[in-house]
């Protein structure tokens, strides 16, 4: 860096994750003495712009990041929702076809109940039919 000429530094960074926040903290070694707002107020002041500036930008491209994911989220929960309403659809429509098809059947009862008391008169005549026939069958013989 500029600021400090021919000044050799060493920059150390330390990555601090608690459960809500991470946090960077910096330190620099200017050659056996390190940094401080009162013995390097210029070079202090450098550092602590290109670390706020560090910060905005990781910040930045954090909070960027989250927003793609959260965009990949709505997307996805949105393509679920389709579903869902195609899903619903489906079944109201099948509903009314069922619906449909239980009162046709339901006349096809009726009328297959029709057709089956007209076969039991039917029946009871021509049983009633057979009985005298035998009866007269057997007064010949």
């Amino acid at each position: 860096m500029k600021i400090f000429g021919d000044k050799r530094f060493d920059g150390y960074a330390k990555i601090i994750e608690t459960a809500d926040a991470i946090k960077v903290a910096f330190a620099v070694d200017m050659g056996g003495k390190y940094m401080s707002s009162g013995d390097n107020p210029i070079e202090y002041k450098t550092i602590r712009e290109r670390v706020r500036n560090f910060g905005a930008k990781t910040g930045g491209l954090s909070l960027d990041a989250d927003l793609d994911a959260d965009k990949k989220a709505l997307k996805a929960l949105e393509k679920e929702e389709k579903q869902i309403e195609k899903s619903i659809e489906s079944s109201n429509k099948n509903i009314e076809n069922y619906q449909k098809k239980i009162k046709q059947e339901q006349k096809n009862i009726e009328t297959k109940n029709a057709e089956l008391s007209a076969r039991q008169e039917e029946i009871k005549i021509q049983t009633s039919q057979i009985s005298e026939r035998k009866k007269t069958a057997k007064k010949i013989k």
